[in-house]
């Protein structure tokens, strides 16, 4: 097992993960408090292995405080003021997302919040997230007692590991867990490490759980997180951005009113660079824009706006004559307009060799910016 253990610290090492070897460091730490000076000898051999590894690997550069330890931070606050805002849940895969496109500078991207618990908490909501915590909770005040076993020190050990590493990064991808067809360039091999961890998490939360279970621990700690959660949902309707689902898609809206603009874009665009389009436009306050390309729907969802934006292909969309005004943003070059549209804009570059055709060809739109 110690020539196992020290396989393993090689292996990681290579990985180059810091939340890897900080828990691996705190783990050993654990286990040299609960037996004393009974292994110290081993786990220092171990403590020096891995400091030469380091140092052969070239891994010690990987140890300091740099962007990507910076960006994390920022991800977690802002994650943490979307679900502020969003107690019930944003929705599964959406967290990161929306967070990058609203909350994140325009140099940070991120699919998930890099931490499992708080991605959880954002897409499934407080009382799911209840739940979770409770169960984690409970888990870990059962392997704390006096007369704690060396089977239930090593589970409460390893537990408190994959607690600490799932807090770090994204160990537990809840939507590779639970949507993994939409993840084709993943092997069979990515998917069922996946799935091997997080029954690994489970199975150890359930021998803590039902070694000398509580159930009134159980239900209080439930009770208490749920609570919590209810006071932030009585309290999130002072927070403007609000996740909406019409037509069963997912809307982000930034504004307290109903009359927003909504925006709609089509593949050649992601939530965040229509966001950064609309910035750049000064078109970002109080809308209402999809999660999702638009391109593919057969109709406009049912709103009645101050504006509809429409981004390239679903300017196909003008000629379902709605009655609000319509602005046009990079329009297909064969788009026709309608000549009972709304009166409208057309935000084009100056150098798009569609500027001119549109100039004339349309007098009765209100105005054509250059950009």
């Amino acid at each position: 097992w110690w020539n196992f253990i020290t396989v393993l610290l090689v292996a990681l090492v290579f990985t180059y993960s810091r939340s890897g070897i900080l828990v691996a460091t705190l783990e050993a730490i654990f286990f040299i408090l609960f037996y004393g000076r009974k292994y110290w000898k081993i786990f220092v051999g171990l403590g020096v292995g891995l400091l030469i590894v380091l140092l052969v690997s070239g891994g010690f550069g990987r140890l300091t405080f740099d962007t990507s330890a910076s960006n994390r931070l920022l991800i977690w606050v802002n994650g943490l003021y979307l679900f502020l805002a969003n107690p019930l849940g944003v929705g599964l895969g959406n967290s990161g997302e929306i967070t990058s496109a609203f909350l994140l500078p325009d140099d940070i991207n991120c699919r998930t919040l890099i931490n499992s618990h708080l991605t959880l908490l954002c897409e499934f909501g407080f009382i799911i997230g209840a739940v979770w915590l409770a169960i984690i909770f409970t888990a870990v005040k059962n392997g704390i007692s006096a007369k704690t076993s060396k089977l239930k020190f090593a589970t409460l050990n390893a537990f408190c590991g994959l607690l600490i590493s799932s807090s770090l990064s994204t160990v537990f991808d809840w939507e590779v867990l639970l949507n993994p067809s939409k993840f084709t360039h993943l092997t069979e091999v990515n998917l069922a490490c996946s799935y091997l961890l997080f029954g690994v998490f489970c199975l150890l939360a359930g021998y803590l759980l039902f070694k000398n279970f509580r159930t009134k621990t159980l239900l209080t700690s439930f009770f208490v997180f749920l609570a919590l959660g209810f006071i932030i949902y009585a309290v999130s309707y002072k927070i403007l951005l609000k996740i909406r689902t019409y037509d069963n898609a997912t809307f982000v809206q930034n504004c307290k009113t109903s009359q927003c603009s909504v925006a709609l874009f089509d593949d050649d665009y992601t939530l965040k660079s229509a966001l950064q389009t609309l910035r750049k436009l000064k078109l970002d306050d109080n809308i209402l824009i999809a999660t999702k390309s638009w391109q593919y729907k057969e109709t406009l969802p049912k709103l009645f706006p101050k504006n509809w934006i429409l981004f390239g292909k679903c300017a196909d969309f003008a000629s379902s004559n709605p009655a609000s005004p319509i602005i046009l943003i990079k329009p297909s070059p064969y788009y026709n307009i309608n000549k009972s549209t709304p009166r409208s804009q057309i935000y084009l570059p100056t150098w798009d060799p569609k500027y001119n055709r549109l100039k004339k060809e349309f007098p009765n739109f209100k105005e054509i910016r250059k950009r």
